[in-house]
């Protein structure tokens, strides 16, 4: 009986060694292009490549749009940069998260040429 006992006991012993000892999934992402991007003052739209082994989410400037906002594994975004009417250059950061590893793109938008209006479509 004792050794029964102590079977059972060594046996715990291995199956809770084993169940502390289970690898840890570590957070992995990258994400191309992964440079500081310029835009013209007119707009652009950006497409992104992500490669993670995890949920990730996108945040932007207000004077852009990024579509999906959330992602799981490897897959794209697209951030559309609304054009710049302001007569500064403005600047931004693009972050990309997944679990505790992020990503973090410059960007920057040229200012309006001075004296240039927007050109409106003809009204029918």
């Amino acid at each position: 009986m004792k050794n029964l006992l102590r079977s059972l006991v060594f046996c715990s012993l291995i199956l809770c060694a084993a169940i502390s000892c289970k690898k840890k999934t570590v957070d992995m992402l990258e994400v191309s292009p992964n440079t500081e991007i310029n835009c013209g003052p007119e707009g652009d739209t950006l497409v992104f490549s992500v490669t993670s082994n995890g949920e990730w989410t996108v945040d932007v400037p207000d004077w852009s749009v990024a579509t999906p906002l959330i992602g799981e594994g490897n897959g794209t975004f697209t951030v559309i940069v609304q054009p710049n009417q302001n007569t500064e250059d403005r600047k931004g950061e693009i972050g990309v998260e997944c679990g505790t590893v992020s990503v973090v793109i410059s960007i920057t938008q040229g200012k309006k040429e001075e004296g240039k209006e927007e050109e409106l479509p003809p009204l029918n």
